[in-house]
């Protein structure tokens, strides 16, 4: 898979301070055009996967989350160098849109 794409909110995806399940139905109207191939940050650990809350990953497409209602995303999440960590189907309340207050980080893999 390619090369991690760098963040550049377009003007429907800029934080309105307004809560994460509005901004998720706003942002769905557009999903074809803006949410495909933006960054969005993991809220909660998925040690199965190897995944800790804050992780950045790049959302690929809108998915049913088997047994979730709630509408899911098809998200790709890579190492510094591009290479893919790992591929998942999360529930949009597991992600959240970047704020200009978060900064990069970086941690190593645990064994």
């Amino acid at each position: 898979m390619g090369k991690r794409r760098q963040f550049r909110p377009c003007p429907q995806c800029v934080n309105s301070g307004r809560s994460l399940r509005w901004q998720f139905k706003l942002l769905t109207k557009w999903f074809d055009s803006c949410l495909a191939h933006h960054d969005l940050i993991l809220t909660r650990d998925i040690t199965e996967r190897g995944l800790r809350a804050g992780d950045v990953g790049t959302v690929v497409e809108r998915d049913a989350v088997p047994g979730v209602p709630e509408e899911g995303y098809s998200v790709e999440f890579f190492d510094m160098t591009g290479n893919t960590v790992a591929m998942v189907t999360l529930p949009a309340s597991a992600l959240r849109l970047p704020t200009p207050a978060d900064r990069p980080a970086v941690r190593a893999l645990s064994a």
